[in-house]
């Protein structure tokens, strides 16, 4: 029984896990907070395409009114008030569409720019965050690796002081060389004491910029990784790099938005054309004699002309 215990205690703690530069690109591309939320807002914008396409759509309205009235009523046959209690029950049935409206369409080239713009915020967050992460990745690598050379350093230092040490002992150096050597070693010690402060906060930093708390992860170098080699001096570089730079296709992207917004409000000056149907049917009674019943069918098609005190601004 205990053994079974101490087995469940030792799989509460995982083992550390080691994660490259690699990986810790793919990580924080996927699960930052700055790229989860440019992908909320391309998700809203799928949904103000639908919205914009449904403009197109007819609407339709229903009702149902029921009701009673005692006392003074008009008299449906005499059209005259007379002293009467009488039901009446009505359903109606109301259709509307807009059969041309321009601005309904460039809504909808609106809607999906807006979405091409979210698209390159996505992509320029995750360049933002990457880049982040790869600073705060070889600022630790280096930290780390300056404190490894410290402990070398002391290890060899100290081994030194007792190789000194046996020396004094017969006689072959003198004891103020083993003061020199540890008075070298207290300056070793003060400076990893300040390597480990600066690695562990440079840990710190790099936990942040991946968003995770619990540090539970060794960040190791891959020998295998190589970077890709450019020439930086040449015209197509450059070109290229402006060109696919996800911030610089954001701004043409917005660009784009807002002469479609002019579009949209020169709109309003051409005429619209809209369709409406209309049924309804009601059931008047005067209670304790006969109903009487009527329908009324409406179909319309309306020209609605612009007003002319709608502004441009431009």
């Amino acid at each position: 029984m205990k053994k079974l215990f101490f087995i469940f205690i030792i799989n509460l703690f995982p083992a550390q896990q080691s994660w490259t530069l690699k990986e810790c690109l793919d990580y924080a591309s996927a699960n930052h907070p700055l790229v989860k939320q440019a992908t909320v807002n391309i998700q809203k914008n799928d949904r103000q395409i639908a919205a914009s396409k449904g403009m197109l759509l007819p609407s339709v309205n229903a009702g149902v009114n029921h009701s009673y009235s005692l006392g003074s009523s008009i008299n449906q046959s005499s059209n005259q008030r007379e002293t009467l209690n009488t039901q009446y029950d009505q359903v109606i049935a109301q259709a509307n569409i807009e059969l041309f409206n321009w601005k309904n369409y460039l809504n909808i080239s609106l809607s999906k720019l807006n979405k091409n713009a979210s698209t390159y915020r996505l992509k320029q967050a995750q360049n933002e965050v990457r880049l982040n992460v790869i600073q705060n990745f070889f600022t630790y690598q280096n930290s780390k690796s300056w404190l490894e050379v410290l402990e070398t350093q002391i290890a060899g230092i100290e081994e030194q002081i007792k190789r000194t040490e046996k020396e004094v002992e017969i006689g072959s150096r003198s004891k103020s060389d083993i003061y020199d050597i540890k008075a070298n070693l207290g300056t070793l010690q003060e400076q990893w004491v300040s390597a480990k402060n600066q690695r562990d906060l440079a840990k710190i930093n790099l936990l942040n910029a991946l968003n995770i708390i619990q540090d539970s992860i060794d960040f190791v170098m891959d020998d295998n990784e190589s970077l890709v080699q450019e020439d930086f001096n040449t015209t197509d570089f450059t070109n290229k790099l402006i060109e696919n730079n996800p911030a610089y296709k954001t701004v043409i992207a917005e660009i784009k938005a807002q002469e479609k917004n002019i579009d949209i409000e020169k709109s309003y000056y051409l005429p619209t054309l809209t369709g409406n149907y209309s049924w309804s049917t009601f059931y008047n009674k005067s209670l304790g004699s006969n109903a009487l019943f009527f329908r009324v069918q409406v179909f319309l098609i309306s020209l609605v002309r612009i007003k002319t005190s709608r502004f441009l601004l431009v």
